[in-house]
């Protein structure tokens, strides 16, 4: 029996622990290591050593002594050693992840591992170790040459090249000397024509010359013929990718990797890049949104909802991105910066968005207007409406109020317009009450009582019903008449509409139920006194107040996570029973049940997707039991309802739509009004 036949068995070992413990294989290591915490992904079977890589399981020495006779040492590179990567490999290697280790290869060669804790190795052995930077051995008879020969390891392994494997100098054929591991002198084959050592050769020859290459006599010369390799290739950010055979090259793929590349919120490629209309720019799609570059602006990423209206509004015909998309200072919400290069002076764009106003654009004399008014800080607040016309000239509807620019140029801010509606008498199979937050914070009541026999009825309202509802980030219904509503400063107030029948002007509150809400990107309504929250990382928070139809500060509970990754809608809402829809950016309506709706449980049913084409309209909120109230931007009150709503039935139990009013402007916010549960209406005493 061979050292091969040997190794292969605890091989074999080693990788079914890994395949039962996973990421635990530091600890099982964790006396072995001086000084220093353990690492993750060193494995000890027995007196053998082994690195556990994403996919492979490596056999890894300690020259001179078995595993229980020495310590494992390792470190992050200094600074002398980062400036010598540098001088070499620009700013394409990632230092911070790099950890140097006293570990070698069988024979005490030195080796290039990644470890499924995230690291990537550089195994030196003990006499490397310390002064990679100045050691010279053998074939490496210049100071560093070999650490910049196993840097290029990292290079690749950083540049998705890397091919993680059983340490190559335990298999078969691979000897000094050999064509695979140096490349001929008189090489003029392409780089991805060349292996791992022939490509770490190049660079450690031009580095340093020795033999293996050219003969040459000065090191790091720019006349060196493998120069060209080092600076097209190692020194270039933008050295290509393929994902499932789909290239991401260029300035897009350097965008791509600053913004976490497969593993971010882009994901992996949808197909390559191609021209864009104008044919100046390119255009590549990813899974979570596009990359957008144009020679005079550069690559900058558009995804979620504010993708999906720049595509609506002509993509680069309406500016390309001179942003990623961005946070507001606020807190609240999100916006690109576009530019519109076809235009004489290039002008300048933005499309912004937040929870309650969905994607809006601004542009032109009205968005310069804004910005002198300081944005959305200002008075009027957000855009929650695309400019329209007015007259001869145009005007756009935000917040507290409206910018108009007249047909000459000159630009005005008007005070907020009042809310207005048409509402047709009609069938509306559910009794339904309405509410919306006009610009000028006036909260206007609006009611509806058919019943479900289908018996005809006409609405009652709009009715001023409050004012100064404005100054709130968010309001939510609560369940019943009871509402709910977000400060600015965060503090959490709750109202209770008395006159919710008729509009009248009677209430219960405010009182101060809580504190601290604005750290949520978004607040819903789940009904019966539950309240969701949706931290920027995408965490759900469950809450419950536990009297609110009465209102107090000590009802609650809950303040736990019931879920991750919402911030990948563009709206959500609650529909009452745990259930809550989901519209994703490209107007997709997915459904979720949470069976903990009740006490804060972690139970969820399945998810659905039970529609599409959601994503274009101004506001959506639901009364509960199925029914999908849906605001167009013309104005158009859509009433929706899905008969599948408690278990997620398919588009085809939806009913509608049906228009039940019509040329609705100025509702900045709209909620209805969700039933309070017979277990949550306290007993008549």
């Amino acid at each position: 029996m061979s050292i091969w036949d040997d190794i292969g068995d605890v091989v074999d070992d080693a990788v079914e622990v890994v395949e039962d413990v996973g990421e635990g294989l530091a600890d099982a290591a964790a006396s072995l290591f001086e000084g220093a915490a353990p690492l993750a992904g060193i494995l000890a079977i027995g007196p053998a050593l082994f690195i556990a890589g994403p996919t492979y399981v490596v056999p890894a020495f300690l020259a001179g002594a078995g595993a229980a006779a020495a310590l494992i040492r390792h470190r992050p590179m200094d600074q002398a050693e980062r400036e010598l990567a540098r001088r070499v490999y620009g700013d394409t290697l990632p230092l911070d992840r790099v950890v140097l280790t006293n570990l070698s290869g069988l024979g005490g060669a030195a080796f290039v591992m990644p470890t499924i804790g995230g690291d990537i190795l550089v195994n030196l052995g003990t006499e490397v170790y310390d002064n990679p930077a100045t050691h010279v051995e053998g074939p490496y008879p210049a100071p560093g040459k070999l650490f910049i020969h196993e840097l290029c390891h990292v290079w690749q392994i950083a540049h998705d090249k890397y091919q993680p494997r059983l340490c190559h100098r335990l298999t078969a054929g691979v000897v000094e000397g050999s064509a695979y591991y140096y490349p001929p002198a008189d090489m003029r084959q392409p780089w991805p024509a060349l292996n791992l050592e022939q490509e770490a050769t190049v660079v450690d020859e031009w580095f340093a010359p020795s033999g293996r290459g050219p003969a040459w006599g000065q090191g790091e010369d720019p006349a060196h013929p493998w120069w060209p390799y080092v600076r097209d290739v190692i020194r270039r950010a933008d050295h290509p990718e393929s994902v499932n055979g789909i290239p991401v090259f260029g300035a897009i793929v350097v965008k791509w990797r600053r913004l976490g590349g497969q593993g971010g919120f882009l994901g992996a490629p949808l197909a390559a890049e191609a021209p864009t209309g104008d044919g100046t720019g390119r255009l590549q799609r990813f899974t979570g949104g596009f990359i957008a570059w144009h020679p005079d602006t550069g690559a900058f990423s558009v995804h979620g909802a504010i993708a999906q209206r720049w595509l609506a509004l002509g993509a680069e015909r309406y500016g390309y991105p001179i942003t990623d998309e961005l946070a507001t200072p606020d807190g609240l919400g999100r916006f690109n910066h576009f530019r519109a290069l076809q235009f004489a002076g290039a002008t300048e764009a933005s499309i912004y968005w937040t929870a309650a106003t969905g994607a809006v654009e601004v542009y032109g004399a009205i968005r310069a207007h804004w910005a002198r008014l300081g944005w959305e800080r200002s008075a009027l607040g957000y855009p929650v409406a695309p400019e329209e016309a007015d007259g001869a000239g145009r005007k756009q509807r935000f917040e507290r109020g409206v910018i108009a620019c007249s047909e000459d140029g000159h630009t005005s801010v008007r005070e907020p317009e009042p809310f207005i509606g048409t509402f047709p008498v009609g069938l509306v199979p559910t009794p339904l009450t309405l509410y919306t937050v006009a610009a000028d914070g006036q909260l206007v009541w609006l009611a509806h009582r058919a019943a479900r026999s289908g018996e005809a009825a006409a609405w009652m309202g709009p009715r001023t019903c409050g004012t100064g509802w404005a100054q709130f980030r968010q309001v939510v219904p609560a369940g019943g008449a009871a509402l709910f509503a977000v400060a600015q400063d965060g503090v959490l107030k709750w109202y209770r509409h008395d006159g919710f029948n008729d509009g009248g002007f009677v209430w219960q509150g405010p009182q101060d139920v809580g504190s601290g809400w604005d750290r949520f990107s978004h607040v819903f309504a789940g009904g019966d006194g539950v309240l969701y929250g949706i931290e920027p990382d995408g965490t759900l928070r469950w809450y419950r107040h536990g009297a609110f139809l009465e209102g107090g500060a000590g009802a609650w509970s809950g303040g736990h996570a019931v879920g991750s990754g919402w911030t990948q809608f563009a709206r959500v809402f609650g529909a009452g029973q745990g259930v809550i829809y989901g519209v994703l950016p490209d107007g997709t309506l997915r459904w979720y049940r949470h069976l903990g709706f009740a006490d804060g449980g972690l139970g969820w049913q399945e998810h659905a997707d039970v529609g599409s084409g959601w994503a274009d309209f101004a506001q959506i909120c639901s009364p509960g039991e199925g029914v999908v109230l849906a605001l167009t931007h013309d104005g158009r009150l859509l009433r929706y309802e899905h008969r599948g709503w408690l278990d997620g039935g398919p588009v085809e139990t939806w009913q509608g739509p049906q228009e039940v009013a019509s040329g609705i402007r100025n509702a900045n916010v709209m909620f209805a009004l969700m039933p309070a549960s017979a277990a949550a209406v306290p007993p008549v005493r």
